[in-house]
């Protein structure tokens, strides 16, 4: 119930990211500053917090039967209301968007494809390391997955996709990232396979790391609790992929 709002996150920064890049944006001072870090995480907290404690007030006067059922729908509803903003923004006549369908299409190909491959090999390898966690630790390494694929592409595929110009790193982990890659692989090995790759090795073994260390008798020990300290891991990963994906996904 709570995953949409995590989608939400990264939907609304691209939304600052877009307005920003018309020639008159939408979302002016001081009202963008809802929209940019670290602010951001505070307008989406209290959105969160809004949509659980109205549905479960609606659901203790039986006004709903379920109250995470309400909470899911109100996150898939602000979240796809975001989304049409920023798909309105790329098809309008003076937009400032462009929409790549093959960018977003390449990306979860890809991240899926990533996800699988690490946690296959942990299962082959090393499977105490997913003994914690189960399948859910999949979709966390999913979850990162999605961010390491989105800046290979974003910040290196974009032209060869036929999707515009590479982007720009907009967060120091990914711009040091290519700064390292730049300066110690030759330009011939750069210009085959890009300078941004390492971030995604790097995100896969972190989200696999974390998955670790979970304790294996904690989640039937409190399910609710480990359940929710997951979704923070996934979060920290998928809030910001999913703003690399669309960022890429429009080009901005």
């Amino acid at each position: 119930a709570l995953l949409p709002f995590v989608f939400l996150g990264g939907a609304l920064r691209v939304v600052e990211d877009v307005t920003d890049a018309a020639a008159d944006p939408l979302i002016g001072y001081p009202l963008n500053t809802l929209l940019i870090s670290p602010v951001i995480y505070f307008t989406v907290f209290g959105i969160t917090l809004a949509a659980v404690v109205a549905s479960a007030a609606l659901a203790d006067r039986n006004v709903v039967g379920d109250y995470t059922r309400l909470l899911l729908g109100s996150g898939v509803a602000v979240l796809a209301a975001t989304l049409l903003f920023l798909l309105w923004s790329a098809v309008a006549a003076d937009g400032p968007g462009t929409f790549y369908p093959q960018v977003i299409v390449v990306i979860l190909v890809g991240s899926t494809a990533s996800a699988v491959g690490a946690w296959w090999l942990v299962e082959r390898v090393a499977p105490a390391v997913n003994a914690g966690t189960g399948r859910m630790g999949f979709v966390v390494v999913w979850g990162h997955a999605v961010d390491g694929v989105a800046n290979v592409v974003g910040l290196d595929w974009m032209p060869t996709l036929g999707a515009g110009a590479n982007l720009v790193p907009k967060h120091p982990v990914n711009a040091a990232v290519v700064d390292i890659t730049g300066a110690v692989l030759p330009s011939s090995v750069l210009a085959v396979t890009g300078d941004t790759w390492p971030f995604l090795i790097v995100k896969l073994a972190a989200a696999t790391f974390v998955i670790w260390v979970f304790e294996p008798d904690l989640l039937e020990e409190s399910p609710r609790y480990s359940i929710l300290l997951l979704i923070a891991v996934l979060a920290v990963g998928l809030g910001p992929g999913t703003r690399d994906v669309l960022r890429a996904t429009f080009g901005v």
